[in-house]
């Protein structure tokens, strides 16, 4: 069970069930180099900065877009770190599904994954990236040591230390149970819908 009621709000906002509100920024201005989309590995989403705060990539400068590889890679060169994340589309290649939703990660992240767009939902709804941060993992009981917009759980599940390997699984497992909530959310909103 959720330990915080602003967490859910956070799913309705991902999901774009609920509108946020307020606008998020960051003070550093280090240039996103490389990054990852992570909910399962994602190739061949659409990534960028989301410079105007629209959550669509298609009116973002061609140098601030990106396609995902099939390590779910993605290099966005020299474009500033001042506005979120945003990822859309793709296929898991786990499953070879495609991804029909979207994600997103506050500025300066370099993954991309369920957890941080909760993190970035907290965001748009006022909070700091670090308060944030700090929510969504006393939320799901991750360790604080884990910083959910740098770590890879993936990549440290195939080359990390036994210590990080331990993170990665307690990472996954609480992604899945976000993903969970917000497929039930989903389904009940679209129910309402009928």
């Amino acid at each position: 069970m959720l330990k915080h009621s602003s967490v859910l709000a956070a799913f309705l906002v991902s999901m774009g069930l609920l509108t946020g509100c307020g606008s998020s920024s960051s003070s550093s201005d280090a240039p996103v180099v490389k990054g990852v989309v992570v909910d399962g590995i994602i190739k061949d989403a659409e990534v960028c900065v989301d410079s105007n705060g629209d959550g669509d990539c298609s009116d973002e400068p061609a140098s601030c877009r990106a396609t995902t590889d099939v390590f779910g890679e993605f290099d966005l060169g020299g474009c500033g770190s001042v506005a979120p994340l945003v990822s859309y589309g793709g296929t898991d290649t786990g499953t070879g599904l495609a991804f029909t939703g979207s994600l997103k990660a506050p500025a300066g992240s370099l993954v991309v994954t369920p957890m941080t767009s909760a993190t970035q939902a907290l965001v748009e709804g006022g909070q700091s990236a670090e308060e944030a941060e700090a929510t969504i993992k006393a939320a799901f009981g991750i360790d604080e040591a884990v910083e959910l917009t740098e770590f890879n759980p993936f990549k440290a599940l195939d080359e990390g230390t036994p210590a990080e390997k331990e993170q990665a699984q307690q990472v996954l497992a609480q992604q899945a149970k976000v993903q969970t909530i917000v497929h039930s959310i989903s389904a009940a909103v679209a129910g309402a819908d009928e």
